[in-house]
């Protein structure tokens, strides 16, 4: 399991350049899954 935080410091040592959390997008999430999801965008 990941918490914020967690999820970040693993992305950056996967090695991603540029890891920022977001919010949750009803264009490309799925709704149901908002309360429990945490939201990253990284970029290799």
């Amino acid at each position: 399991m990941f918490d914020r935080e967690n999820l970040v410091n693993t992305l950056r040592m996967a090695p991603f350049r540029s890891v920022s959390l977001r919010e949750f997008d009803g264009d490309l999430d799925h709704p149901s899954r908002d309360f429990e999801s945490i939201y990253a965008i990284a970029i290799k």
